[in-house]
């Protein structure tokens, strides 16, 4: 090949610009001679900062298609990523910081209430009719206990916290005193309990309802808010969690009419806090979501199913290779690109509660223009 034909038209990167060159419009100019005049080609320098830039730029479309991905697969029901993961939570030894990050990763996201609706299913739906219900280390009562202990502290701390606080001191305690007291402390602390927690009871109550019945959805609101949450802080103080233990049953077991004086009252404010988490329309309340966690609770939540990759892969069902080639690369901690998204999602959200709110209002109007 001849030296002019090796410069010919060479535009083999993208780093070389086309620069159009005045035509020799001599007779003896070849046409080979004339292309190449006017195709010449030089190389051109990007700035450090283009550089940079497109770094950046391939990095955060990187990160949110990793973010994206990881939160449809723990965000879809059912979801074989989320149930591998409670498979962990599972048993007596249990790593706690996996409850911790797991918790982190929804509430950031204004998804807790969906993860213990979640989890709460598949419990009821995996335990035998002839067993109770939310009783044991299961990854259920891990993430339900964690998110009380993070969520719901106020009400807790007016009423039963307050009870050891009353009797501090007291060599002999009565037992009708207790009852009264504690009764007493329910009724006037009851605006404290958070909304999402009465969302959460009211799911699993009626769920258990349509599986189990009545009496069974009805012990499960009671150990879910009583022996699983308020009574708690009476692992201090033995009396006073047999007494009230005792008390639960026999308010079920006995008539209104065989009952003690306190034993009554105390059935009044259990009846009380049944109806307002389970029967009265549910007032707007604070909605969990923290966008500025976004970020690290990702990291988090990638560098544990990272370091659980073996384990998680032991019980997964389906095909983990979708889970494996997510958490294979290296993602650095960057603020959440999914933060506009996740308030986007829990306003619809948020409306919909409104509205479903709205229409118990007017039919429970309804009803009451009925029986008038």
């Amino acid at each position: 090949m001849s030296s002019k034909m090796k410069h010919t038209i060479s535009c083999k990167s993208v780093d070389t610009m086309v620069i159009f060159s005045p035509i020799n419009e001599s007779r003896e100019s070849s046409p080979i001679s004339c292309t190449s005049q006017l195709f010449q080609t030089q190389p051109v320098t990007r700035s450090p900062d283009l550089i940079a830039q497109q770094r950046i730029s391939n990095y955060l479309t990187t990160r949110r298609t990793i973010e994206m991905t990881l939160k449809e697969m723990l965000f879809t029901t059912p979801s074989p990523l989320l149930d591998a993961y409670a498979t962990l939570m599972n048993g007596i030894s249990v790593n706690h910081h996996l409850v911790t990050v797991l918790l982190n990763f929804f509430a950031s996201r204004g998804k807790v209430v969906q993860l213990i609706e979640y989890f709460s299913k598949n419990e009821v739906s995996s335990t035998n009719r002839c067993n109770p219900l939310f009783r044991g280390n299961t990854s259920f009562i891990r993430i339900y206990s964690l998110y009380l202990r993070t969520f719901c502290a106020e009400f807790i701390s007016s009423t039963s916290v307050q009870l050891l606080k009353d009797f501090e001191g007291v060599e002999s305690i009565d037992d009708a005193m207790i009852l009264e007291n504690f009764s007493a402390l329910l009724l006037e602390n009851s605006d404290k309990i958070p909304t999402h927690l009465k969302i959460i009871l009211r799911s699993i109550y009626n769920y258990v309802l349509s599986i189990r019945g009545a009496d069974d959805a009805r012990n499960a609101f009671v150990t879910l808010l009583f022996l699983r949450y308020l009574y708690t802080p009476f692992m201090k103080n033995v009396q006073i969690l047999k007494l009230l233990q005792k008390a639960n049953i026999d308010i079920f077991l006995l008539k209104k009419y065989e009952m003690s004086f306190p034993l009554a009252q105390f059935r009044r404010a259990v009846d009380v806090l049944f109806t307002q988490c389970i029967k009265e329309p549910l007032e707007n309340g604070s909605i969990l979501l923290n966008p500025t966690l976004q970020g690290t609770s990702f990291k988090e939540m990638f560098e544990t199913l990272k370091f659980e990759m073996s384990r998680i892969s032991n019980v997964y069902r389906g095909d983990f290779n979708d889970v494996f080639s997510l958490i294979k690369g290296k993602v650095a901690c960057q603020e959440s690109t999914e933060s506009i998204k996740s308030v986007e999602e829990l306003n619809v959200w948020t409306q919909t509660r409104i509205e479903n709110a709205q229409n118990r209002n007017s039919e429970l109007k309804r009803q009451i223009e009925y029986l008038k």
